[in-house]
């Protein structure tokens, strides 16, 4: 969330601004692949590791992941990068890929050939559609994975949920512009950040005259 603030504040139209993320992302990612396999192999975490717990955790856990926590049987599972480990490896390896696939797209949109401009829109706009409702279809992909609806292997389910999620996104964004869930939190933000400045202004309503704005 604090990454995303950040990054949301940069000038993000510009070259320097995508290569910078790009590069960091990049960074991040290779950083936290090569510092676990560091304190794993070279300073013996995986030996800590598999001294107390079963060979089958450690192996499912260093090649497939886990469900967001990390095992408390030993500080050294925080040396683990695998995906949804909750690791700060794994959290710098997140942020990582992030910033690097936003950099990369940012910075592809910089390229002024027109053949190539044309075919970057044409295969960015659906993207941008499910940018535009990424915690919808957030919530509506864990529903879906954790309901007795899916019922198909890793690869058939995952391209189903794409197929529909494209659909759906270029649909909605051509029809009803933002998503639902974006929409509702939206309406919420903005009627706090009206009360909050409601409440400032009333309790301050002669701005020029408050202490320490050097103004008399």
């Amino acid at each position: 969330i604090c990454t995303g603030l950040v990054v949301g504040r940069l000038a993000l139209s510009t070259a320097r601004t995508a290569s910078s993320l790009l590069g960091l992302g990049a960074a991040l990612m290779l950083g936290s692949k090569f510092l676990s396999w560091m304190l794993l192999y070279l300073y013996g975490g995986l030996g800590h590791i598999q001294s107390v717990a079963d060979e089958d955790t450690v192996r499912d856990l260093l090649q497939f992941g886990a469900d967001g926590t990390v095992p408390t049987d030993t500080w050294w599972w925080l040396a683990v990068n695998g995906p949804h480990t909750g690791t700060p490896f794994d959290l710098m390896a997140t942020v990582g890929s992030s910033l690097a696939i936003l950099g990369g797209t940012l910075l592809i949109e910089h390229i002024t050939q027109p053949f190539v401009t044309k075919v970057v829109r044409f295969v960015l706009a659906p993207l941008a559609a499910v940018g535009a409702m990424s915690l919808t279809f957030y919530v509506g992909h864990n529903m879906f994975v954790n309901s007795d609806f899916d019922v198909y292997g890793p690869w058939s389910g995952y391209l189903r949920q794409l197929l529909v999620i494209f659909v759906v996104a270029i649909a909605w964004r051509a029809t009803a512009g933002r998503g639902p869930l974006e929409g509702l939190i939206r309406s919420i933000t903005s009627r706090v950040s009206g009360y909050v400045y409601d409440r400032s202004k009333s309790a301050n309503p002669h701005p020029s005259q408050a202490p320490g704005n050097g103004r008399t």
